[in-house]
C-alpha cells in the first residue's frame, strides 16, 4: 500500500493525497464528541433503513484559522472538480461535513468548527498516545471518549445525490470518511459525569428510612 503524499502543512492540520490523487486531511488535537469508534452507532439512512456506522465529531477551535482555511479549500476543490460553467455544481453549506458550532444549542461546541466523519465498511484505525494500534472495541471506546483530545484523519468525498437502486434524489453533499484516530490527551468528559455519592447516603446508613422516620435492622419503625 502506497504511503500518502504530504501536500501542505499548516498549524493544526495537514493535507495529503493518496496514490489516486484523492485528498486526506489530518486534523490535530481536536476535541472529540459523539464518538462511536469501537462499537458502531445505530444510525439510519435518509430513507430510514438501518445503517450502523463508526463515527465522531472533531471540534476544531475557531482560532485555528489556517486549519479551517485548508479544510474549506479542500472542499472547494472537490466541488469544483464536479463540473464548470453550466455544469458547475453547488453544495449548500448545511450539506458539508464542517459545521459552525456556534449554531448548536450545546454551549460546549461554541467557538469551534465541527468536523463530522464516519465509516460503514471497516472500523477506523485507532492508536494510543504511543502510536500502538488498539484492536479491541471495548478498549477503543474506553480510550476515545467524548471530551478527550484526538487527531483524526478523514477522507473528504463528493456525494452526487444518487443512490443505486433508489428512485429518489438526495441533496448533493461533501461528506468525510473517518480513516483513523490517534489519542492525544485526556479532557473533561462531556455530560454530567459520575456523581460523588460518598456522603449522600449518610442518613440512610445511620438508620433513616428517607420518609421522615428511622428504621431498625428488622425494618420496623422506631
Amino acid at each position: 500500500m502506497a504511503q500518502p503524499k504530504l501536500i501542505k502543512t499548516v498549524p493544526g492540520a495537514r493535507l495529503y493525497e493518496d496514490d489516486k490523487g484523492n485528498p486526506l486531511l489530518r486534523l490535530d488535537d481536536v476535541r472529540g464528541s459523539y464518538l462511536f469508534l469501537g462499537k458502531q452507532a445505530d444510525d439510519k439512512n435518509d430513507d430510514g433503513t438501518p445503517n450502523p456506522k463508526w463515527r465522531g465529531i472533531g471540534m476544531l477551535p475557531k482560532a485555528r484559522v489556517e486549519a479551517y482555511d485548508l479544510v474549506i479549500a479542500t472542499i472547494d476543490k472537490i466541488v469544483a472538480a464536479q463540473g464548470k460553467g453550466e455544469k458547475a455544481v453547488k453544495v449548500l453549506r448545511a450539506n458539508m461535513f464542517i459545521q459552525d458550532g456556534d449554531e448548536r444549542e450545546d454551549e460546549t461546541m461554541h467557538g469551534h468548527w465541527l468536523i463530522s466523519a464516519s465509516e460503514t465498511k471497516q472500523r477506523p484505525t485507532a492508536r494510543n498516545r504511543q502510536g500502538k494500534e488498539i484492536t479491541d472495541a471495548t478498549e477503543i471506546d474506553r480510550t476515545f471518549y467524548s471530551g478527550c483530545y484526538l487527531t483524526m484523519v478523514i477522507r473528504p468525498w463528493f456525494f452526487g445525490g444518487v443512490v443505486k437502486g433508489k428512485d429518489k434524489a438526495y441533496p448533493k453533499r461533501v461528506a468525510a470518511s473517518l480513516g483513523s484516530v490517534f489519542f492525544m490527551r485526556d479532557g473533561e468528559p462531556f455530560g454530567a459525569g459520575k456523581i460523588d455519592d460518598s456522603s449522600i447516603y449518610d442518613d440512610l446508613a445511620d438508620g433513616d428510612d428517607g420518609l421522615g422516620g428511622n428504621s431498625n435492622n428488622d425494618g420496623d419503625e422506631i
